[in-house]
């Protein structure tokens, strides 16, 4: 009797230190289930930018040209516009370069005024007034995990921000509140509040653990009450 009742103290002490876990499960499933994935990561508030039509007659520069002018030894090389100037997209050694195709002026980092235009032209008008961009050279923050440098473009009255990458113009990443929220509710769901998205944390071991001896101690006492035929007792 001493083993049964030291068994059933075991499973009920554990049964609720795996059930505060498990309502954190149940809340954040609860919120993942009540927002589009696509909201969340603000593919909403997005809009097509209309960098114009490419016109070869306007190209007065080779890939090897520009190239030369700009002092690049490219990889890979495109051609796209960039806000109604053709450009020569290089990548050389893991770095992207964008260059007039007119001049061959070296254009990346973009500036702050593009990166304002590109605040503009690509989100919806709704979110608001685009602030006066921040260059982000290095520590970014956890919710943006893109290539750096980087324009960071606040919104008035909204915690909203967008991040530009300096280098090729891309519109890399839209952060909202609700991002932010759906982060913090999902490091506790996957148990790894550092933000890193680990699933081999210790306190993930732990309530594995936990979870796994809470299924064996019921076992033990389902099985004792089953020998006894007090089971629907």
């Amino acid at each position: 009797m001493k083993t049964r009742r030291n068994i059933r103290h075991v499973h009920n002490v554990l049964g609720v230190v795996f059930g505060v876990q498990v309502f954190f499960w149940m809340i954040s499933g609860l919120f993942f289930t009540l927002f589009p994935i696509e909201q969340v990561r603000g593919s909403n508030l997005r809009q097509d930018i209309a960098h114009g039509m490419l016109d070869v007659g306007t190209i007065s520069l080779t890939a090897g040209e520009a190239a030369n002018l700009a002092g690049i030894t490219p990889e890979r090389a495109e051609l796209a516009m960039l806000l109604g100037v053709p450009v020569w997209k290089f990548k050389a050694d893991d770095t992207h370069h964008l260059v007039d195709a007119r001049s061959g002026e070296l254009l990346s980092p973009i500036s702050s005024a593009t990166a304002h235009q590109i605040a503009v032209l690509g989100i919806k008008p709704n979110v608001g007034v685009p602030l006066e961009p921040t260059l982000l050279e290095a520590n970014p923050p956890r919710e943006y995990a893109g290539p750096l440098p980087a324009w960071v473009v606040s919104y008035e009255n909204t915690p909203t921000k967008i991040y530009i990458d300096a280098q090729t113009g891309d519109l890399r990443t839209v952060r909202t509140q609700l991002w932010r929220t759906f982060d913090v509710l999902w490091r506790f769901h996957i148990m790894d509040i550092t933000g890193k998205d680990r699933f081999d944390t210790w306190w993930l071991k732990l309530i594995s653990f936990l979870g796994l001896t809470i299924v064996l101690t019921g076992l033990v006492l389902g099985f004792q009450r089953l020998i006894e035929g007090r089971l629907m007792r």
